[in-house]
């Protein structure tokens, strides 16, 4: 498969599984048209995504470098875990072993 007359195969894979992912599995009927768009904001563009705020400033940097449309929609890069995170042990303790 491609999308229709060749131009983007990567993005017309994300929009396949993606859609894919919303299907039944029970027909092979078309997902109805107001339950996925028809295409996403990410369609004209590449993403890069930092998790520093060091690593926004290489990309940043690259793309002076190499020369590039961009749009920075992300200006928070700390790296946050949600508070459930590493407080408690997903090990349940047996013959002995502690948690």
């Amino acid at each position: 498969m491609r999308d229709n007359g060749g131009y983007d195969r990567t993005y017309h894979l994300n929009r396949i599984m993606m859609a894919a992912a919303m299907h039944n599995g029970k027909d092979k009927k078309a997902i109805p048209k107001d339950k996925m768009d028809p295409a996403s904001w990410i369609e004209k563009y590449n993403t890069a995504h930092p998790y520093t705020k060091e690593e926004d400033n290489m990309i940043h940097g690259a793309m002076k470098t190499i020369g590039a449309e961009h749009h920075h929609t992300v200006s928070d890069h700390r790296s946050i875990e949600h508070p459930d995170t590493h407080k408690v042990s997903p090990v349940i303790g047996f013959k002995g072993y502690p948690r």
